[in-house]
């Protein structure tokens, strides 16, 4: 069975890095603007998100369990179970069918970017030069397709395409995973997936203990300093009153 490695390219209002994968998939505001897509090592292919189904050969594909690989493949996996299947109807992708070729980056000691995995590497090609732009300025502000410019349309569509031909650059390029080395990295996802129980109640009057805690001490050490220090995190300040009493 061939190899399908992809790469989503997404909008929401939620910031990824701020709220993690799992609250991005969720928030109602996160889309999918295009997947571009490559069997083995044939010449990548785009999906755009604009009415057109996915692609049946993929969804054929994963119905039957072929692989998928991806750059943080878990992001894949769950824009595609998540986010995509809320508009489209897709087969479940499962935990033990996804591989990462960025943990396999990392297990071959390199950094943890794609681009800087492909720097490290002396790889012909690189990461699009537009990206970082095109995220900030659509997907950052989730910015619906048709309302994005046909020039960055086609940057975005390109961007996307080379980070699926990156990928399998880098990937060539590395010692692949253990059979034991991929189970752990499964198990891993799925505890991800699980998550913990948390008991929210506790842990809500915890912050509120710590933000009491912090203002008294905040309190005390204005009046200890007659108001030269509003806080304990001023250690410059501190350092210039405390000093010279130290001296004496």
């Amino acid at each position: 069975m061939p190899k399908l490695s992809i790469d989503f390219e997404t909008r929401s209002l939620i910031d990824l890095t701020k709220v993690g994968l799992y609250r991005y998939a969720h928030d109602s505001s996160t889309g999918i603007y295009m997947m571009a897509y490559s069997f083995d090592d044939a010449p990548p292919e785009i999906w755009v998100n604009d009415g057109t189904p996915v692609p049946k050969k993929i969804c054929k594909h994963i119905e039957t369990g072929g692989e998928v690989w991806a750059f943080n493949a878990a992001f894949e996996r769950i824009m595609w179970n998540e986010v995509l299947s809320r508009t489209h109807i897709v087969p479940k992708m499962l935990v033990e069918q996804t591989f990462c070729t960025a943990a396999m980056g990392r297990v071959n000691s390199l950094p943890n970017s794609l681009g800087y995995q492909a720097k490290a590497l002396g790889c012909r090609i690189g990461k699009g030069q537009h990206g970082d732009r095109l995220i900030r300025q659509y997907s950052c502000t989730n910015t619906l397709w048709k309302d994005i410019p046909e020039d960055d349309q086609q940057r975005f569509i390109e961007y996307c395409l080379r980070d699926v031909e990156v990928e399998q650059l880098v990937a060539s390029c590395c010692r692949d995973l253990s059979a034991d080395e991929w189970d752990d990295y499964h198990n891993m996802e799925r505890m991800n997936d699980r998550g913990i129980q948390v008991d929210t109640e506790f842990a809500e009057a915890a912050i509120a203990l710590a933000a009491y805690v912090k203002q008294d001490v905040a309190d005390k050490m204005k009046a200890l300093t007659g108001g030269y220090l509003l806080s304990t995190t001023e250690r410059k300040k501190r350092d210039e009153w405390l000093l010279p009493k130290l001296t004496k």
